[in-house]
């Protein structure tokens, strides 16, 4: 695995939802962080983010592989998702498990969001 350049998807970011994503990347390639869900990501408390992320050496993406837990809904989600060349925008699709998995069409949830860097990690990133 390589390490992130300039640990590049280290930050805030935001999907069309609102919901709020804080990364960090360690030297080994782990991601450590939160993510807050709502229209301005403030609405609930955060729940912990980890995964790792792995540099493509070719066409610079990255690719991303993370989990959070939602201990008070009894569920975990699993992402996957892949960083532009540019690096403001990370697509994912997340597969979530709701409960036992007797009947799999009402336990498992499927879907997707695109997140983008916000403007104040994108100014800090073109500053540094």
């Amino acid at each position: 695995m390589s390490a992130a350049p300039d640990h590049i998807l280290d930050g805030q970011w935001r999907n069309e939802r609102g919901s709020v994503l804080e990364l960090r990347v360690h030297d080994d390639g782990r991601i450590t962080g939160t993510f807050r869900l709502g229209s301005d990501g403030s609405c609930y408390r955060p729940y912990r983010v980890t995964g790792t992320y792995t540099l493509r050496p070719e066409g610079g993406r990255g690719v991303v592989g993370s989990l959070i837990d939602w201990p008070r809904a009894n569920s975990v989600t699993v992402w996957t998702g892949e960083l532009d060349p540019a690096g403001d925008q990370l697509r994912t699709r997340w597969l979530m498990t709701t409960g036992p998995l007797v009947a799999a069409e009402e336990a498992l949830l499927v879907g997707g969001h695109d997140f983008r860097r916000s403007a104040r990690t994108r100014s800090m990133r073109r500053a540094g």
